[in-house]
C-alpha cells in the first residue's frame, strides 16, 4: 500500500463489500498479522470519515478529503506521507506474506 489514498480506499471498498482489508488486496496472512494490518486500516479509515463529519458552527464540513489525505497537521494531529513497498511489508512481516 503505497500512500494515505490507498489505504482509505481498501477501507471504504472493504466496508462496501464486507470483506477484510488483507483479503481485499491479496495479502496472504494469518492470524495476528491480518488483524493488526486490518484494525490498521479501519482505524485510519474511522479516522478520516470521523475528520469528513466534522462540522462548523454553521454546519458546513470542516474538511475536504483531499485536505485530509495530504501531508500536513489536522487539528494537531501530524501527517506523514509514508510508501510501503510490498519488499519492506514482506521484511516486516518476516517474509510471512504472499502477495497474490
Amino acid at each position: 500500500m503505497g500512500n494515505k489514498d490507498e489505504v482509505y480506499t481498501a477501507y471504504r471498498l472493504a466496508v462496501k463489500i464486507g470483506q477484510p482489508p488483507n483479503d481485499l488486496l491479496g495479502f496472504d496472512l494469518d492470524g495476528w498479522l491480518a488483524y493488526t494490518f486490518n484494525r490498521a486500516v479501519v482505524v485510519y479509515g474511522n479516522w478520516v470519515d470521523n475528520q469528513l463529519e466534522e462540522r462548523d458552527k454553521n454546519g458546513k464540513p470542516r474538511h475536504r478529503l483531499d485536505e485530509i489525505l495530504e501531508a500536513g497537521t489536522i487539528n494537531g494531529y501530524e501527517h506523514r506521507e509514508r510508501r510501503v513497498s510490498t519488499a519492506s511489508l514482506r521484511a516486516l512481516l518476516g517474509n510471512q506474506v504472499e502477495i497474490r
